[in-house]
Formats: C-alpha cells, structure tokens, sequence
C-alpha cells in the first residue's frame, strides 16, 4: 500500500511539473505579444491612403495610351530658355529704344511659344478637348502591404471642383476594392483645393484622416499681387531666391542656370526689369493673362483678401465675354476657399486625423511689389498654416510679443519668427524650417499622423515637435524643447 502511495506522488509532480512547464512556455509566448500590444496601443487599423498631387506633378498628355509612346505637354526647361534666347535680341532693341509695345510683342512671343499648347478658353475649359493626363492608379489593385497607397491624378490647369467629382468617384472606387469605409488623404501644394473641394461638395464622412503639405487651399500670395495688377522684380530679392540651394532641379533653376551658361543671366533681369517699370501693365495683361487667368485653378490660388480686386483688374469691362469663367471661380472661391477653416474644423470634430504641415526659411517668388512674406518659395506661410501670425521676411514678432492665444500650451518658434495660436488647429500645425515648397514630408511621420487612434498633436511626439527644421535630407528637432519653451509662456502671461 505503502508503494501505491510513493508512485501517486510521483506521478503527480510530474504532472505538476509539466503544467508548470506548459504554463512558463506559455507566458514567454505570451509576454512579446503583450509588449507589442502595449506598443500599438496608441495606433489604429491602417486604411487607403490616396495622394493628391500638386500643380504640374501629373504630366498632360496630347493623347495617353499606356503601350505607346507619348507626348507630354509639360512646360519644359529647354523649351523656356529656347523661346527666351530667340525673343531676347528683338526684346533688347525695343527696350534699347524704348519701343516697349514691341518690347512685350516679343515677350507675347514667348509666351505663346511655351503656353499655348496647354492653353484654356474663356470658360476655363481645355483649348485642347483631347488633352488628358496619364489614368490615377488601378483602385482595384490590391498590393500585399499592410498600407495600401494609390496616386490621384487630375488636370491641373481645370476647375479644382470638377477634379473633386473625379476624386469622390476614385475614393468609392478605392473604398470598394479595399472593402473599407474611409480612406485617408495626403495633399500638396495644388492638390489641397482639390481636397477642400472635395470636403465642400461631398463632405468628410468617407475620411479617416488628412495631411496638408504645403497646401494651397488658401491661396498664393505672390498669385494675388499678381492677378491685382502688383508684378515687380527686384534684383536682390531674385539673387537670395536663386541662391536657395533647394532650388536645384527645379524648372526655375534649370532656366537660371541656362541662361548663366550663355551669359545671358543679367541681360535678361535687366530686360525684365525695364519692361516693368515702363510696361508691366501691358505685360501682364497681353502675354501672362491670357495664358493663366482662364484658368480656373490658377484662380483657386488666389486668397481671398485679393480676390475681387484681381477679378476687377483682370476682366475690366469684358465680363460678359467670361462670364461662365467668372461663375466657376466664384463658385470655388466662396464655397470653398472662404470656408476652408469651416471644412478643416468640421473634419477635425469628426475625430478624423488632421494635420497641416507649412514650411518655411525660402525667399518668396519675387515678381511682386511685396516680397515680404515668409514661406516656402512658392506658398506663404500664414497661408499654409491656415492663420498662424508670421513675422516679415528679415523680421521677428519682436521680443515684447506676446501669444494671442493663451490655451494652456506655448505655440511660439523659438525663432520668433511665428505665433501659431491663432491657426485653425494650433495643436495639429507642424512648421518646417529651412525646407522649401517640393520638399514634402517623409513616410515615417505621415504614418505616425496617420495611424493614431485620435489626431496626433504638437505635443504627443519628442521626435514631431511643432517647430521643426530641415538639416541635410533629414528633419531634426527644433531646440529648445517643449518643457525650455512652456516658462516662457507662463512668464508673458503673468507679464500681462
């Protein structure tokens, strides 16, 4: 009996032993995943992002098939330095003896030269019916990754209203091929009107989350001066731009750079310069208007507080000729651009994940009187930011400026170059400094805003601090820190 008792016990410790096992293999099994659980705990399920492109990303094309070869009809570098070195000797006689009619005969030359192929008529529809771009990525499909990603492509000369019926078709499309309720959108530079446009007509409820990138939904500075009749060019204001080594492999810089191979460079600036000052009404009206003022993107890029001053200058008493035009610009302008706060707000109430990215630290476009305005070359910053307060080009806000918005958090650059308080989502608007206009953000942080369960702030991230700036190809932190930075708050408004 004795025996029957000693091999019980021994059987049972071996049972005991082996659950024992079991369950210590079971928990460095299970230890891992719990980490990795705790790891992406702050993240959400990854849904299609769909990429809005910019003005002239997407190439046009006389006719596309994709089995052919095909002619793009692109404004090219070549192309613009040809039509400038053959109109550049008649150009230098007229302003040589001050015949400035012919002097902007021969800048019309050009521009037909270069522009015409890719012109719009009076309504703002395509001169060229057959024009079109290559087609946006197949929606249905569906890559073996864990973040599906698709190209939006559109004519970018054409009504940002019209592009938007194209994309809400493209979202279902997506949308169905991925089986998903909400896509998330990434847009830049012009692709932001399209995105607003869209947000205007269709309404956000097919939107997971939205990143602005140097987006033009407010506008063009340098496009307003432009279309209210304020063109200028100041020599030194062209030189810093040039020198932005950021600049590279831009059309703009291409062209410099041929025309410096020739020798032409300074000849050119000075020709420009003079024709200005004695013609520039003339110029504008005769060889950039009619290539640029019908079309209605290029009308979606002018802000609001030029916008009826530059319809008064560019149509004058001829608005019955482009009446049809003028409806489709107002059209955008006042359901869309004027409400863009509007959208952005409504959109960020849904819980959707918005951010907006500006940059800035690049001298701006200089071919109006005003070329104060900091931003990213192209897009000024307070635009981009929807309503930071930024100070001038070469200025501060000034050491006794204070925050307009006093929430609790600091939203001043260490720079002091911005105030962004007073933006329409203060805690969801990231600066980049030192970063130009084509320069757009990396995947990793667009994954970060992307894939939270809420939108991400300024303050969730050591790593995506508000204030950024661009060293080399990497964006790096912005000093000081958020906790050097909060005390300087506290200070101003125990000051006040």
């Amino acid at each position: 009996m004795r025996l029957f008792w000693v091999f019980l016990g021994v059987w049972v410790m071996r049972k005991v032993r082996r659950a024992l096992l079991s369950i210590v293999l079971a928990a460095g099994m299970l230890f891992p995943l719990l980490g990795q659980v705790v790891a992406v705990q702050d993240t959400a399920p990854a849904v299609p992002r769909i990429y809005v492109h910019g003005y002239q990303a997407t190439p046009l094309y006389a006719y596309y098939h994709s089995k052919v070869s095909n002619k793009r009809l692109n404004v090219s570098t070549d192309q613009l330095a040809q039509a400038i070195k053959k109109a550049l000797p008649k150009t230098l006689f007229a302003v040589a003896t001050a015949q400035w009619t012919k002097a902007v005969d021969a800048c019309v030359d050009v521009t037909d030269n270069v522009f015409s192929a890719i012109a719009t008529d009076a309504d703002g529809e395509s001169l060229n019916p057959n024009i079109t771009t290559r087609p946006s990525d197949d929606p249905t499909f569906r890559l073996m990754k864990e973040q599906p990603y698709y190209n939006f492509r559109y004519d970018y000369r054409l009504d940002p209203l019209k592009s938007a019926d194209q994309l809400a078709e493209y979202i279902d499309a997506v949308k169905a091929g991925n089986y998903c309720d909400k896509v998330a959108l990434l847009a830049h530079s012009a692709g932001g009107t399209v995105v607003m446009s869209y947000l205007a007509k269709y309404g956000n409820a097919s939107v997971d989350g939205l990143v602005l990138m140097n987006a033009a939904h407010n506008g063009l500075d340098f496009v307003g001066q432009g279309f209210a009749g304020k063109i200028g060019l100041d020599p030194a204001t062209l030189a810093a731009f040039m020198a932005n080594d950021s600049l590279q492999g831009s059309l703009i810089y291409s062209l410099y750079e041929k025309l410096r191979g020739t020798g032409l460079e300074d000849t050119a600036l000075r020709t420009v310069d003079h024709i200005l000052k004695n013609a520039g009404d003339d110029l504008m009206r005769r060889a950039i208007l009619p290539y640029f003022a019908t079309s209605p993107m290029v009308w979606a890029f002018v802000p609001d507080e030029y916008y009826e001053a530059a319809k008064r200058y560019v149509f004058g008493n001829d608005k019955a000729q482009y009446a049809k035009l003028i409806t489709r610009i107002d059209d955008y302008h006042y359901t869309v651009q004027v409400r863009t706060a509007q959208l952005l707000t409504e959109l960020n109430k849904t819980g959707a994940k918005v951010a907006i990215i500006a940059s800035y630290g690049a001298v701006a476009f200089p071919v109006t009187q005003d070329v104060t305005k900091t931003g990213d070359m192209l897009i000024d910053l307070a635009h981009a930011s929807s309503g930071a307060t930024v100070a001038k080009r070469g200025e501060t806000l000034g050491e006794n400026y204070r925050q307009q918005v006093l929430d609790g958090h600091n939203h001043l650059s260490p720079d002091g170059l911005i105030d962004a308080s007073g933006a329409v989502l203060p805690e969801q608007t990231w600066f980049l400094k030192n970063n130009n206009h084509e320069d757009i953000l990396s995947n990793k942080m667009t994954d970060w805003l992307l894939t939270g369960k809420r939108a991400r702030t300024v303050f969730d991230n050591e790593e995506y601090p508000q204030f950024l700036t661009r060293s080399s190809r990497y964006f790096k932190r912005y000093l000081p820190t958020l906790a050097d930075t909060v005390p300087r708050l506290e200070e101003k408004r125990g000051a006040q």
